[in-house]
């Protein structure tokens, strides 16, 4: 029989904002104690370890996302995965055995993707490091704190296959209520150890230990006692996996280069603005990315949670309701990104000045035309999301171009202007503008013959 994959309820939305919110707590609860309590050389570091966090994410090659879709697409019905397209399922029972061996390929990738970042972080992170904190000797305990963060790293990247299979599922009340427990206990942890007097250290324990409540309780929650008997017959005689990772392969690898050129994009200037402006201005910059962050991910929340439930739409053929979902899920964004943008404009100075920020932020002038910015890379981002709900990826390219492009200008900005932040802020706004913001919501326009 197969399992269904349900419209998102008022319930699953409110635990996804939860979610999305704890998620970003470091951006909102724990911000004010961090930047009051660590060091300005300290904040600086600390967005520096949040900026490999985001890579590390990136860098799964967009195996995650793929595995998801997989996943939903077999428990929806399909008895074989397509490098290209969606086939319309026929069948009326879950095939467990292309099901195995799609749980088995995503423990084998992402272990081996662990040790490829586990090393690249330790070798090439390490001599950037050292690089920017003159040897490891800016902050104290400095070098203890690189490596628990790059376990962290390593066990990070490793347990991803369990969000992916329970994303895939569509379980996103249960996903959303195993990230608010862990983000929770971090909380916890984080301002234990911090009023402890560890300072970055404990930042970077309580980041290594929490996420464990949420891998063992994806683990349960995915794996129930219907789904082990079902997999028990194909344990270990899992003939499909080569066939498997070549499919899942063939889009991952698109997924990845999007995901490298989405980084270089959003975040790879942090790097370059510890190089040129040091460690104070990466905290102001660092501190404005995040802000303008967590409001993108609060508004697109409706739009991730509800790739499941795309890409299951799509492969039972509803296409009107596919778009009228969609449609309520970009309401969403624009109604929440405006309204939290607005409040974040008026009100964050005043929060920063009552808790003592050792970090300023940058400018009223660049804030604002940062937050245009964010809000049309949203956009288009939630219109490729369904595009990637039928496996195909045609932005691999403009990706990489418009990536490329933008650190050449930042080093150019940084190298031989003053413009400094604003002309970082400006050059990523420009190059966006000239594509991507507006060709990926034109072409699923297109696709569907509707109007905005």
């Amino acid at each position: 029989m197969l399992f269904k994959i349900g419209r998102i309820s008022n319930r699953d939305l409110i635990l996804g904002y939860l979610a999305q919110f704890l998620s970003m707590a470091n951006g909102l609860i724990l911000l004010p104690f961090i930047l009051g309590m660590l060091t300005a050389d300290e904040v600086g570091i600390y967005y520096i370890f949040l900026t490999i966090g985001s890579l590390v994410v990136l860098s799964d090659f967009g195996f995650s996302g793929q595995i998801s879709r997989s996943v939903s697409y077999v428990l929806s019905g399909a008895d074989s995965l397509q490098k290209e397209g969606i086939e319309i399922s026929k069948s009326n029972s879950i095939n467990f055995s292309l099901l195995s061996s799609l749980v088995s390929s995503a423990k084998y990738i992402f272990f081996r993707l662990a040790i490829l970042i586990f090393f690249l972080v330790g070798t090439f992170g390490t001599l950037y490091l050292y690089y920017v904190t003159d040897g490891l000797s800016s902050v104290s305990n400095l070098t203890l704190i690189w490596l628990v963060f790059s376990v962290g790293v390593f066990l990070n990247v490793y347990y991803t296959y369990l969000s992916s299979l329970l994303h895939g599922k569509g379980m996103v009340t249960k996903s959303n209520l195993s990230v608010i427990y862990s983000k929770a206990l971090n909380i916890v942890l984080t301002m234990i150890f911090l009023f402890a007097g560890l300072r970055l250290l404990g930042v970077v324990l309580a980041n290594l230990i929490s996420p464990f409540l949420s891998r063992y309780l994806a683990n349960s929650w995915f794996f129930t006692e219907d789904f082990r008997k079902g997999l028990r017959d194909y344990r270990g005689k899992n003939l499909r996996n080569a066939e498997v990772l070549e499919i899942l392969w063939y889009n991952s690898r698109k997924f990845g280069l999007v995901a490298l050129g989405s980084f270089t994009i959003n975040k790879f200037s942090v790097f370059l603005v510890a190089i040129y402006l040091g460690l104070s201005e990466v905290g102001a910059y660092g501190l404005m990315l995040q802000v303008y962050g967590v409001l993108a991910t609060v508004g697109s929340v409706l739009v991730t949670m509800s790739l499941p439930r795309f890409s299951s739409l799509r492969v039972q053929g509803e296409k009107d309701l596919l778009i009228r979902e969609f449609a309520l899920s970009s309401t969403f964004y624009y109604l929440t990104y405006f309204i939290g943008a607005i409040l974040l404009m008026t009100f964050l100075y005043d929060i920063l000045d009552y808790f003592g920020s050792n970090v300023s932020i940058p400018s009223v002038e660049i804030m604002i035309l940062f937050g245009v910015v964010v809000f049309l890379e949203g956009n288009h981002t939630n219109f490729a999301t369904l595009i990637v709900s039928s496996t195909k990826v045609p932005f691999v390219k403009s990706a990489l171009i418009a990536g490329s492009i933008i650190v050449l200008l930042d080093v150019f900005v940084l190298e031989f202007t003053s413009l400094g932040l604003f002309g970082l802020v400006l050059v990523q706004g420009s190059v966006q503008l000239v594509y991507a913001n507006w060709k990926w919501p034109k072409v699923v326009l297109n696709e569907f013959g509707i109007s905005v």
